[in-house]
């Protein structure tokens, strides 16, 4: 796994698998990686036999390091989630909230930055609310309901 705390490494990746394990255990060992790359660079290096790479990750590594792929193969999916949110801080106020939004809107449809949004795989921003995220806390309270409350 890439952290403990990742959604798409550990959250999504456990909620596949609940329904699965036994006696709070489904593999016979795990090691933390640390990240989605290092994860593919551990199942090309022999040392663990499955992780759950994130498709931006899985689509960039496949577009600039394609190389780093060989001999990995995708076994399956896991369920869809809303992407990692772009935060600021906490005591931000809706003014500047609200200017951060207008930028990076901007910056979706500035055409000079068009080459930079390719590089990156940039669509568009969209903002959602806390409830937009509570699937993702529901994968977590299900796999706990199941017994399976770390990858194990």
């Amino acid at each position: 796994m890439n952290e403990p705390f990742s959604n798409s490494g550990v959250n999504l990746f456990r909620a596949a698998i609940a329904p699965l394990a036994r006696n709070g255990r489904f593999f016979s060992s795990v090691i933390e990686t640390g990240g989605h790359r290092n994860s593919i660079a551990a199942i090309t290096a022999g040392k663990a036999d499955v992780a759950a790479i994130d498709c931006v990750t899985y689509g960039n590594v496949l577009r600039f390091d394609p190389q780093s792929l060989t001999g990995v193969r995708i076994l399956a999916e896991t369920v869809k989630g809303p992407g990692l949110p772009l935060v600021t801080r906490a005591d931000a106020s809706d003014e500047e909230v609200s200017l951060l939004s207008q930028v990076l809107q901007q910056a979706i449809t500035e055409p000079s930055l068009a080459p930079v949004r390719d590089v990156l795989a940039l669509k568009d921003f969209v903002l959602l609310s806390d409830a937009d995220y509570e699937g993702l806390a529901e994968l977590e309270r299900e796999a706990q309901r199941l017994g399976y409350p770390l990858i194990a």
